[in-house]
């Protein structure tokens, strides 16, 4: 009989200790910091960032549309821009699609905090983004 309860309690530890599935970031986030900067768009723009699930992304700080595809191997992420279009953005939107480029080049994992998808260099959170918009 005490064999069958350790039985029972080294299962129930192997299910409980397993490694949990990273959440999915799969859908669209409003992009909510670039470098710690708040993102502000004029009304009727949208500063949205969509990962969808055959790893292609498309992101828009308000102005120009950028694409490509990204990588995700557990927590580690990464991405390759593609075509976008070349609009003359106004300020401050062309310093922060400029900053969204450069960020995009050396993110290299997430996490998934309170709702919100922090992409993440080996130093520090540079794009935050949230569901909601807020």
């Amino acid at each position: 009989m005490r064999l069958v309860v350790l039985a029972v309690l080294g299962l129930s530890c192997l299910a409980a200790c397993a490694p949990s599935k990273p959440p999915s970031i799969t859908g669209t986030w409003h992009i909510k910091y670039v470098n710690d900067t708040p993102v502000t768009v004029p009304e009727g723009r949208t500063a949205e960032f969509t990962l969808s699930d055959d790893h292609t992304f498309s992101a828009s700080i308000g102005c120009n549309q950028i694409s490509g595809d990204y990588q995700l191997d557990g927590l580690e992420l990464v991405f390759t821009t593609g075509p976008m279009t070349r609009m003359a953005c106004p300020p401050p939107l062309d310093a922060l699609e400029t900053a969204l480029l450069d960020a995009m080049a050396m993110i290299n994992s997430y996490k998934v905090d309170l709702g919100e998808l922090h992409l993440l260099t080996d130093d520090a959170s540079v794009v935050i983004l949230d569901r909601d918009g807020h």
